[in-house]
């Protein structure tokens, strides 16, 4: 699995119940959600319905535009340095359609956040040794999987004309409501036509 920033811990997970605590530190069961479960959750804090999509849009944009091809290529079309046109109606919305995801933070949550989340913390010391057991366990249990793990980026997921286009949009969130999370997460998908659950 794959690490981008060089943080090794500590990070913690919060839990309501404190059975799910004791399974994830004692007993060695850890639950990954899903992207789809976080898109449906009630509670906008703790679910959030755009979770693993971006939204780009352009203004309309002729061949005469220096920026065409880029524009053409971030809009997911081919076009060559010969071709002529205009390209209007320029939108994009690009959706993950599954992951397994495993949240954690950076801090301890505040009473606030814990009323959320649940008051049952978990520390985790060696970051980059429980992703790997995460993952290992993964994969002895489906096969093919890939991981990443990053922290959270917080910011708007719609991007327009040439603003810095975002990358790895399975770690990016809005600022508001949850950017107080500060959250770190794991990422895994599957080999095609897995069924996450």
């Amino acid at each position: 699995m794959s690490t981008k920033y060089q943080f090794a811990g500590p990070i913690f997970r919060h839990f309501p119940k404190e059975e799910y605590a004791l399974d994830f530190s004692i007993r060695g069961k850890i639950r990954v959600s899903t992207l789809k479960v976080c898109r449906e959750y009630e509670d906008h804090e703790q679910g959030d319905s755009g979770e693993g999509t971006l939204h780009y849009s352009h203004d309309p944009v002729t061949s005469h535009d220096p920026n065409w091809q880029e524009v053409a290529r971030r809009l997911g079309m081919k076009i060559g340095a010969f071709d002529k046109g205009s390209i209007t109606g320029c939108e994009k919305h690009t959706v993950i359609p599954n992951a397994y995801v495993l949240c954690l933070s950076y801090i301890q949550f505040d009473e606030e956040l814990c009323g959320k989340f649940g008051k049952h913390c978990v520390q985790i010391k060696d970051l980059l040794f429980f992703g790997n057991l995460v993952y290992d366990a993964l994969v002895e249990k489906f096969g093919g999987v890939s991981g990443r793990s990053a922290k959270v980026r917080y910011r708007d997921r719609a991007y327009r004309n040439l603003e810095q286009e975002p990358k790895e949009i399975a770690f990016i969130k809005p600022e508001h409501p949850f950017a107080k999370q500060v959250e770190y997460r794991m990422v895994f998908w599957c080999d095609p036509g897995h069924v996450y659950e």
